[in-house]
């Protein structure tokens, strides 16, 4: 997505300076319209109040006056109205923008106040405007009016495509996912509601989701069901908001440090430690209960525990990548929690051992025996029990035999680790893969064969031992 490096405008950038003309010191209403800043752009109201101060809208006053004798003198008072939760602000720096401020009269004796942008191109203001600056108008008025997100609504929000969003940093260099590019942006804490909600940070992680209207739809279902207040649970991710914008689908969630497999790439734990030991203890319990919350929903809608429906899920794709780490404000050493709910499936209990493998997503490593089956075997809940045991399996490996036990740090580097006794050792990703009985080796748990049931690869068992 192209855009600039930074969406927040400032005040002056947006509007001019004070409208004027430089050589006449009067506001200038020829000056060309520009239709080239980004359509994410916006000015904060705090960063307008700061530049459009009384002092200075006064000043822009006198000098419409001085341009414009003919027209009626508008006072500071209906900018500024100390008796109204609003002013005539926005719609003066609108009007400054797009060089057209003899129209504020027509704002003040049509009582139009900033609580009733945006407007749209019917509005009867415009009845005798020419279709240039009304379109003008129209347009750049979003600039002064970013959206204001009320995450305790869960409901989709489909915006305008003139909306900007209040996001103090571009949705630039995205990671992309099999699914989506994630990005972090800052929310400027003005444009946030909450509620009954916990307040999050002002940093989140927004995801562009990429895929087809169904699955996003499948993916949101799915997360909205442990979003609700107090139908969550703490080690499965919470859905905040989503919206669609300019035929664009976004997903917003608090912002993680990283992931797990990056936690075991760049942290040591201490196999000495009982604090460390208690952590890893109570961060896989935390995800199993995540799990077993999934498994066993009790949905929060109404009649949804009748007979037939889908409250049996299946998250399909539990992997280091999608469990991230969230780091407490205190000196506790964070908490993982389970995300990435895009192949997350609901059943009913009559139907949760039957999905076809074809119609099943999943991830090489983690993947279990069935997926190697053909396309008319079944898959159940077991599939999630299968890539949490693997997970957690390499999750003790890391702890007691440190990072790169786990799998090499860098493609071709460093393959092997310094086990306790001394001496050198493969690395357990590296082992799985050469003990592969396929002709192009793969990195999994286990060995398919052809007339004999599948067999837990000796790379395992041996590090189990």
């Amino acid at each position: 997505m192209d855009r600039p490096r930074n969406s927040n405008l400032g005040t002056t950038d947006a509007i001019g300076g004070d409208g004027t003309d430089a050589q006449t010191n009067a506001p200038s209403d020829t000056r060309p319209i520009r239709f080239d800043e980004t359509s994410e752009a916006f000015v904060l109201e705090c960063d307008l109040r700061r530049i459009l101060t009384r002092e200075t809208v006064q000043l822009v006053l006198d000098r419409i006056l001085y341009r414009y004798p003919d027209k009626p003198t508008v006072s500071l008072d209906t900018i500024f109205d100390d008796t109204r939760d609003t002013g005539r602000l926005k719609i003066l720096a609108t009007l400054i923008y797009i060089g057209r401020t003899k129209a504020l009269y027509e704002f003040v004796t049509s009582n139009i106040w900033d609580d009733a942008l945006p407007l749209s191109k019917s509005s009867p203001l415009f009845t005798d405007w020419k279709w240039l600056w009304l379109g003008a108008f129209v347009e750049r008025q979003y600039l002064f009016l970013p959206q204001v997100i009320d995450f305790e609504c869960m409901e989709h929000k489909r915006f305008n495509g003139s909306i900007r969003m209040p996001f103090l940093n571009p949705l630039v260099d995205p990671e992309e996912g099999a699914h989506g590019a994630v990005s972090k942006v800052r929310i400027h804490q003005d444009y946030q509601k909450w509620g009954r909600r916990t307040r999050c940070k002002d940093q989140y992680a927004i995801k562009l989701f990429k895929a087809d209207a169904v699955t996003f739809q499948q993916e949101r279902d799915a997360l909205v069901r442990f979003s609700h207040p107090n139908k969550g649970h703490e080690s499965l991710i919470q859905l905040l908001y989503s919206y669609e914008l300019r035929s664009r689908k976004y997903l917003i969630f608090p912002c993680a440090e990283w992931d797990l497999e990056y936690h075991w790439a760049n942290h040591q734990a201490d196999p000495t430690s009982q604090a460390d030991l208690i952590w890893m203890l109570q961060e896989c319990y935390g995800i199993a209960s995540g799990l077993y919350k999934v498994h066993n929903h009790t949905s929060w809608q109404v009649g949804a525990r009748k007979s037939g429906s889908r409250n049996k899920g299946r998250h399909g794709d539990i992997k280091p990548k999608n469990i991230l780490f969230f780091r407490h404000e205190d000196d506790s050493p964070g908490r993982l929690v389970v995300a990435d709910f895009t192949l997350m499936r609901f059943h009913s209990s009559i139907d949760t051992d039957y999905t076809r493998i074809r119609n099943v997503g999943y991830s090489r490593t983690y993947r279990p025996p069935e997926m190697d089956g053909s396309g008319g075997t079944q898959v159940s809940q077991k599939y999630d029990i299968w890539t949490l045991g693997c997970v957690f399996l390499e999750f003790i490996t890391w702890h007691l035999l440190g990072s790169d036990a786990v799998r090499p740090s860098k493609e071709g580097c460093g393959r092997g680790f310094v086990a306790p006794d001394g001496q050198v050792r493969e690395d357990f990703g590296t082992s799985r893969q050469r003990d592969d009985n396929a002709v192009v080796r793969h990195d999994k748990f286990f060995n398919s064969f052809y007339d004999t049931p599948p067999i837990v690869k000796p790379s395992v068992l041996k590090i189990v031992d």
